[in-house]
């Protein structure tokens, strides 16, 4: 029996690479000659979603604080307790920069226990390419920069940030025994900046459940979502939604500024959003302030993970307007499984599983007008002139 200690950063099913560990750490359950363990901070309003969708065979380690030390005091108790045994330690996000430590600190101590170490990461992007980009994008950087003092800060502590995560990148991450990419984007970065050779990565991409995201019919969904959705938004006739943290680089300014060019030529036209950040008093402010308060929704508070299936089934089209993403966004691939029209940004592991105006619409990072001239006033002008040119 092989045991797997699969490391999460959260238990929350709204964190992307939570939602990964959490499913991966079921389906590995699932396998006869693994015994899985999952080993991450859960809070309060999270114990209800974990309680409802545990795997019988899954075992579920709860701790309180996020930090990693308390990851590796944690392994560090699991080790001594263990003899003989074939140990697996799978590593998600920032928590595998312990991985390496807690090889050699194993191999070199006898208390630590005899057992087979193997560590394995998963690359959901890499954190050097991240930083570089920020510097390189001004707009993404100096976002909240209040004053010159704030300006050098930020510079600083971001080149600071940069030349870690290269050292983390280069030094730590080659002593892991294997990395598994979540896309082909994130692979070639970790080839081009962390030198991993290729005997050590595997391509496996993001996963959704089909039989969970699907489309499903509008007329069933108000009674499960009228606790959370206003009436209106319900109702309307074309409803644009996104599901994303508000955070900066998740584009949602731009989304914004571009629904105010849609409204003038669609009146009917709804823009639901779903998620919580550090944006969200700025971006009430904004819609108070245009007095969009009748077209524009925002959902901050929490929901249930179960209805997020009905939230994307409420949508008409999706829009994922993300200025950088390191990987395959997981809520890109559950509208895609849901059955709906998508509209995302060329960046990342966005361009491996949508092919321009084949099964989406791609388009530049920042760019308002070439996300507001997917409109029905816009589009009949094009055809209105393929008219034209046919008749004459």
């Amino acid at each position: 029996m092989i045991k797997v200690y699969v490391l999460s950063p959260s238990l929350s099913l709204k964190d992307g690479i939570a939602y990964h560990a959490f499913y991966q750490a079921i389906w590995l359950s699932k396998i006869k000659d693994l015994e899985v363990y999952l080993i991450g901070c859960i809070q309060n309003s999270d114990e209800k979603i974990i309680t409802k969708n545990r795997d019988v065979h899954l075992h579920i380690i709860k701790i309180r604080n996020r930090d990693i030390f308390t990851y590796f005091r944690l392994l560090k108790k699991i080790l001594k307790k263990a003899h003989n045994d074939k140990i697996i330690i799978h590593g998600h996000g920032t928590l595998s920069s312990i991985l390496p430590y807690i090889k050699i600190l194993s191999t070199t101590y006898h208390s630590w226990g005899n057992s087979k170490l193997i560590t394995v990461n998963t690359l959901h992007g890499v954190a050097f390419h991240y930083n570089l980009q920020r510097i390189r994008n001004r707009s993404i950087l100096m976002h909240g920069v209040i004053n010159f003092r704030h300006y050098i800060n930020r510079i600083t502590y971001s080149i600071y940030e940069l030349l870690t995560s290269a050292i983390n990148g280069i030094v730590n991450y080659n002593m892991i025994d294997f990395h598994i990419a979540t896309c082909n984007y994130a692979l070639q970065l970790s080839r081009k900046y962390y030198f991993i050779p290729y005997n050590k990565l595997a391509l496996i991409p993001h996963s959704v459940d089909h039989k969970i995201y699907r489309p499903r019919r509008k007329e069933k969904l108000k009674e499960y979502l009228s606790n959370f959705i206003p009436e209106n938004i319900i109702n309307a006739d074309i409803i644009i939604g996104t599901v994303a943290p508000l955070f900066y680089r998740k584009g949602i300014i731009f989304l914004l500024k571009s629904f105010i060019k849609v409204l003038k030529s669609e009146k009917d036209v709804k823009l639901l959003i779903i998620g919580r950040g550090y944006l969200y008093p700025f971006l009430i402010s904004l819609i108070k302030r245009l007095d969009l308060m009748h077209h524009i929704h925002i959902v901050a508070e929490y929901i249930p993970e179960h209805l997020f299936p009905f939230i994307y089934s409420l949508f008409d089209i999706y829009i994922l307007p993300t200025l950088y993403e390191p990987g395959i966004s997981t809520s890109l691939l559950q509208a895609m499984s849901s059955g709906l029209p998508v509209i995302t940004t060329s960046v990342g592991g966005n361009t491996e599983v949508l092919m321009h105006e084949i099964n989406g619409i791609l388009i530049r990072p920042f760019n308002v007008k070439e996300l507001a001239q997917y409109s029905w006033q816009t589009n009949s002008i094009k055809i209105y002139k393929i008219y034209k040119n046919l008749i004459i």
